[in-house]
């Protein structure tokens, strides 16, 4: 791993991280921001996971067409 990308993960890392720290509506907000689009859910849990799913997806990759079926 070069240097860049361990800088890369850190703070993709430290990004996740921080929305540990979110309430439900900042997690709305930031929902909005990554996916361009309002969500209905409240549950936090699930905001936190969806979002950080896609920042990972955005810097690394999502699964490839093929495993989404």
């Amino acid at each position: 791993m070069g240097e860049e990308t361990a800088n890369d993960s850190a703070r993709i890392r430290e990004g996740i991280e921080s929305l540990r720290q979110m309430t439900a509506g900042q997690l709305k907000q930031k929902h909005r921001e990554v996916f361009g689009e309002d969500t209905r859910s409240n549950h936090k849990q699930f905001l936190f996971r969806r979002i950080a799913w896609r920042i990972q997806a955005n810097a690394w990759g999502g699964l490839m067409g093929r495993l989404c079926w």
